[in-house]
């Protein structure tokens, strides 16, 4: 078995502990964590509903002989989370550049992403994995801070065996995202690996988008680096005569059990319609068609709203102000909510913002 380099040693253990330590900080319930908020070279872990899997599509080619020949990286990634802070997946990328030895052959990337805290202001994550085509154990921290519409995104990575060279080894990134709207933002990262030290300076630029509606992203970008495994973003392109190259991501959740059991099934019973219960002390509101109905509903200090997810899609229920909200719930899910002082409260669905609504409480 490959001796490990005493630093790798110690750059493996201090992952791992701070691993433990992002699945002892997590709260149950946590703010998204948008992929668009990140650079492309930065793995952040996941926000799924639980077991709802999820694909990513990654294309890394350069054209040579005047556009005549393609260079091409592709990776595919599948992964579900497993619980509010745990997902797992892999990597498979053909055209390997990770060691000499690997150079054009199929690399996989096995992961468990974790989860720490997060919110607008800021979060952390971690990586754990291990890549068959350097045989080596890998991970990383991911952190990023957020102010006004600037992100700052590092990430710190480890290798048990870097680049197939038998010794463990260092290397991180550093970049910024600019939010230039909700959905719309420019990104850049620079890194390197720092052990050893001769991979050379990885750079990558790239413009996102949310598509508004879904939680689907898409992404253009141009790179000097190989593909988007950890090691692969940790070096400059190994072959190919062109100094850059481009490339896009595509981020498709792959739907719930829900809506997997739907495709199935011969013919599904039409959703029972619910009926307001103004006079009691539950009131009932429809999700419906991708609205809130009724937009606008006056009750009294003390009484309770439950929302019911008519649609096929997921919904949210979010306070504006986020001091309260329901998660993600599928198609018939429910969620309460006492309004214990008078005054309005605005809420909309975090998927699919255009669905906007209002409580007014009255003594």
């Amino acid at each position: 078995m490959t001796e490990i380099h005493s630093g790798g040693r110690r750059a493996l253990r201090g992952v791992r502990l701070a691993a433990l330590a992002l699945l002892a900080a997590a709260p149950a319930s946590l703010a998204g964590q948008r992929l668009i908020d990140y650079t492309p070279n930065t793995r952040p872990a996941w926000t799924l509903d639980r077991w709802q899997p999820a694909m990513v599509l990654s294309h890394r080619f350069e054209l040579v002989e005047g556009g005549d020949e393609l260079i091409s990286i592709p990776t595919i990634t599948f992964g579900t989370a497993v619980g509010s802070r745990l997902a797992l997946g892999l990597d498979y990328t053909s055209n390997s550049e990770v060691s000499a030895e690997s150079v054009g052959g199929n690399e996989t990337q096995w992961w468990a992403a974790l989860r720490g805290p997060s919110g607008d202001r800021g979060a952390l994550s971690g990586l754990l994995a291990y890549n068959t085509a350097a045989n080596s154990v890998d991970g990383a921290i991911t952190a990023r801070a957020r102010a006004g519409f600037v992100s700052l995104v590092g990430e710190a990575r480890a290798f048990s065996d870097a680049f197939g060279t038998g010794d463990g080894g260092f290397a991180g990134a550093l970049g910024a995202v600019f939010h230039l709207t909700e959905y719309l933002a420019l990104a850049g990262d620079v890194g390197r690996a720092f052990s050893p030290d001769t991979m050379g300076t990885v750079w990558t630029g790239a413009i996102a988008f949310a598509f508004p509606g879904t939680r689907h992203h898409f992404s253009f970008h141009a790179t000097n680096g190989g593909a988007v495994t950890l090691q692969g973003t940790s070096r400059k392109k190994a072959y190919g005569p062109e100094p850059v190259r481009y490339g896009f991501a595509f981020v498709a959740p792959l739907g719930t059990a829900s809506q997997w059991s739907r495709i199935f099934r011969r013919s599904a019973p039409a959703p029972q319609p619910v009926a307001e219960q103004s006079d009691g002390a539950t009131v009932r509101v429809n999700i419906k068609d991708l609205a809130f109905s009724p937009a606008t509903l006056r009750i009294k200090v003390g009484q309770t709203v439950e929302w019911v997810n008519g649609d096929p899609l997921a919904h949210t229920v979010t306070a504006d102000d986020k001091s309260w909200g329901s998660g993600f719930l599928n198609q018939g899910g429910r969620y309460s909510h006492r309004f214990t002082s008078a005054g309005a409260f605005p809420y909309h669905c975090e998927p699919h913002p255009q669905m906007k609504a209002t409580v007014i409480v009255e003594n």
